[in-house]
């Protein structure tokens, strides 16, 4: 039997696209990390953006050789939350274009906003 090529290619787009959902929406392996620092990463568990800054910092081990805290943003972290936003208006941030990851400088009072960014700011303090 020969299966026509229309009904291979949905059966491989098909596979595809679960794979492409599936790894989409894996939660990062970050936590909650407080220890004091002026320097804060804001992330939510389920942001791709948020996993490629997470690899780079794992990948250089950052967190050996700078300290900043780690805040998760979630409907159970309302406090982060009220953080960010905090943080995001010193910048002139708005709520409608604030995302994650978002990370505050508290030493220069700035912003740093999405992963290009963010692993930026590492990399020059590395």
């Amino acid at each position: 039997m020969k299966i026509k090529p229309i009904v291979l290619t949905i059966i491989i787009l098909s596979i595809l696209g679960t794979a492409i959902f599936y790894f989409k929406n894996q939660p990062t392996g970050m936590a909650d990390i407080d220890n004091g620092s002026p320097i804060t990463l804001y992330f939510r568990a389920d942001c791709p953006h948020c996993r490629l800054v997470e690899k780079f910092l794992a990948e250089n081990n950052v967190g050996a050789k700078i300290s900043f805290n780690q805040k998760e943003i979630s409907a159970k972290k309302q406090q982060n939350s009220r953080e960010l936003m905090d943080k995001a208006s010193i910048c002139g941030i708005s709520q409608e274009k604030l995302g994650v990851p978002f990370l505050w400088d508290n030493d220069s009072q700035k912003c740093y906003t999405g992963d290009v960014d963010i692993i930026e700011f590492f990399k020059n303090k590395l």
